[in-house]
């Protein structure tokens, strides 16, 4: 399909969602006309296909068992905007539950299931038990004693002093937070939304800075996603240290302690800090961050 055509097609679909009233119906803190062209968006810029992307578009247009509502829209009609392929995904999204699609799996619908779910609310996972005691010990007695850390942040107007080493996959012992990072974005059926950017340990001490802030620029949701890996093999309420996540829109705060075998999974676009541990913190306060961007570019 040439560039013209494809751009007519997206038109006639957007004049449709609008004639209908789309852009009057609320939808998980939205309208469901803007719910609909960011699930499309999504896909778009993950480049799946044609039909996977117009019927992300039009994914709920027939009502289902979580968006209860009737346009009372003719199938011939959508098969008319979005091809045959793409409706008969439409109508099998809407016609069976939302719990029985997440069993199946199926290829051609999973992405619409995550993209959607990714637009009505942002990532934001705590995963416990991440490894066994073995690695945990493995993990911190490399980090803490056989890894040479660089000093990052200095001058009176950086707003993050912390100690920070880049992690290679060709190390074998990072290559473990590698591939537990993979594993994990994998479980949550991000690895087709996503691009791996960087990675790197963080190490604090008392008196270190790390300011509020979004990762690699990040302006809006799905732009960036993190894991963060705890690296300390004990921790204590007291040493303080926590991750904080700011939530300007209620003013509220989650506040998470680095516990051992603990990953974070989060959206980057979400203010946050670390907290620097406390002066009865002996310890090198230890974290791995991996980050991905949303977007095979």
């Amino acid at each position: 399909m040439k560039r013209a055509e494809k751009r007519m097609k997206y038109h006639k679909c957007i004049n449709f969602l609008l004639s209908i009233g789309a852009q009057n119906i609320p939808h998980s803190g939205k309208t469901f006309f803007q719910h609909c062209v960011n699930v499309y968006n999504l896909l778009r810029k993950t480049n799946f296909s044609d039909d996977i992307c117009y019927a992300g578009l039009l994914h709920s247009i027939y009502g289902n068992d979580i968006f209860d509502v009737d346009f009372k829209v003719e199938r011939k009609t959508i098969k008319d905007l979005i091809g045959e392929e793409a409706e008969s995904i439409v109508y099998y999204f809407n016609s069976t539950s939302r719990d029985q699609l997440w069993k199946e799996k199926k290829p051609n619908i999973i992405p619409i299931l995550v993209a959607n779910e990714l637009d009505n609310t942002f990532l934001f996972k705590i995963i416990e038990n991440v490894f066994d005691d073995f690695t945990v010990d493995k993990l911190y007695g490399n980090y803490r004693d056989f890894r040479s850390w660089n000093f990052t942040g200095s001058g009176s107007d950086n707003n993050h002093r912390k100690l920070n080493i880049k992690l290679k996959k060709s190390n074998k012992i990072d290559k473990i937070l590698f591939d537990k990072a993979d594993e994990i974005i994998e479980q949550n059926n991000l690895k087709q939304f996503t691009t791996f950017r960087r990675a790197y340990a963080s190490g604090y001490t008392h008196g270190t800075i790390h300011d509020l802030h979004c990762d690699d620029g990040a302006q809006s949701f799905n732009e960036i996603f993190t894991v963060m890996f705890y690296l300390n093999k004990e921790w204590n309420v007291n040493f303080a240290g926590e991750t904080v996540f700011h939530y300007a829109q209620t003013e509220t705060v989650d506040s998470i302690l680095p516990r051992p075998s603990r990953a974070i999974l989060f959206d980057g676009a979400i203010p946050h800090l670390a907290r620097d541990p406390s002066r009865l913190c002996p310890e090198l306060r230890m974290v791995a961050t991996f980050k991905y961007q949303v977007g095979n570019t």
